[in-house]
């Protein structure tokens, strides 16, 4: 009787992972909204990242449509208007409601030394405990979340802040 050998299953050569493991919370900066050190929620479970945004208007100027709203400015404080060019509407799932639609934005975070291109959803987060949450959409190719750790990273210009 002949036997079979499967091994190995890929005859290329395995590369180590290079994931860095990352906590249930992380601060983030978000260049491109002018946001910095920001605490983002990491959800695994959530698809997208959302941002908390308020007053959201669509708006046409010189017949461009144009989209404006209010962000947190992150660990400095206060808001700030950030108007963009470039969004699109998307359906998103909540707990207790079937989908609904929000505006969504292209954007590029910093996690620790990463630039990540991400798409994130604007919404009032103001009864949530985070202002960012972000989906495993974005971060399977890089991390691992582990849920008992916390602020794992940071981001190269922002300073150490006493988390809690």
């Amino acid at each position: 009787m002949k036997r079979l050998i499967f091994w190995p299953f890929n005859k290329k050569k395995q590369t180590k992972t290079t994931k860095k493991i990352i906590g249930r919370l992380e601060r983030i900066n978000i260049p491109s909204l002018e946001v910095n050190n920001i605490l983002a929620k990491v959800d695994t479970g959530a698809y997208r990242g959302s941002i908390h945004v308020e007053n959201i208007e669509e708006f046409e100027d010189k017949g461009n449509k144009k989209l404006s709203f209010y962000t947190n400015k992150g660990a400095e404080g206060g808001v700030r208007k950030c108007v963009v060019e470039q969004y699109r509407e998307v359906k998103v799932r909540n707990p207790g409601i079937a989908y609904m639609k929000r505006y969504a934005i292209p954007a590029i975070i910093e996690l620790g030394n990463k630039k990540i291109n991400v798409e994130l959803t604007l919404n009032n987060r103001s009864e949530m405990r985070y202002p960012v949450l972000l989906g495993r959409k974005y971060l399977k190719k890089c991390f691992i979340v582990d849920p008992e750790k916390k602020f794992t990273l940071v981001c190269p210009n922002n300073k150490v802040l006493n988390n809690k």
